[in-house]
């Protein structure tokens, strides 16, 4: 992350998402029966974890209110 950091804060967090779709691509080279399509396929699936993951921890982790 920190090799990437100037590249990150040029595109306001966006290159996140590139990073994350070459992980989605690296997985699937390494799984049996874990397809990616892509780097756009990727990409996508990269954003659609992050959407999940963020509903989760507000719905996991919120405080209830009084």
């Amino acid at each position: 992350m920190l090799l990437t950091l100037p590249v990150t804060l040029l595109t306001l967090g966006l290159f996140i998402f590139v990073i994350n779709g070459m992980m989605f691509l690296l997985a699937a080279w390494f799984l049996n029966g874990f397809v990616v399509g892509g780097i756009w396929t990727g990409i996508f699936g990269s954003m659609v974890y992050s959407l999940i993951s963020w509903l989760l921890t507000r719905l996991l982790l919120s405080s209830p209110r009084s």
